[in-house]
């Protein structure tokens, strides 16, 4: 369940005159603490504007972060750990063609895309089994 689902237009940001809405990503990790239901608590989290949706399509790693629920059965940290590293890969490899597609508007950037691929494959490293949930 996504931690802001009971808020209303999710962090919806008004900047004249445009509107958008930000994605947050969460890495969340359970443990048995002996009650009837696992205890479930997030370890981080990391924005990321929809600005870069196009940039993020583009490198094959838009159902990584903006949709892992779809991309696998369970949306764990280590089963898109290799989409969004050769993602990463193809951004700093042909920083050109992707720099051209940072949004006019200013809000986000190739470089705001490598950060947040960065930011899942350290969690990756330390907690494979964590689950990654995109807050839409």
């Amino acid at each position: 369940m996504c931690r802001r689902s009971h808020r209303q237009n999710a962090k919806l940001l008004v900047v004249d005159p445009h509107t958008f809405v930000s994605l947050d990503l969460a890495i969340y990790a359970t443990a048995d603490l002996g009650g009837a239901e696992p205890f479930r608590f997030e370890i981080d989290s990391h924005n990321v504007t929809h600005n870069l949706v196009p940039m993020a399509q583009e490198a094959g790693i838009y159902e990584a972060l903006w949709r892992p629920e779809e991309l696998v059965d369970t949306p764990r940290l280590r089963n898109i750990e290799p989409v969004v590293r050769n993602g990463l890969a193809l951004l700093k490899a042909d920083t050109e063609r992707f720099e051209a597609m940072n949004p006019k508007n200013g809000w986000g950037s190739r470089k705001n895309l490598v950060e947040a691929c960065e930011w899942v494959l350290r969690w990756a490293e330390s907690y494979p089994l964590a689950m990654i949930e995109a807050c839409r």
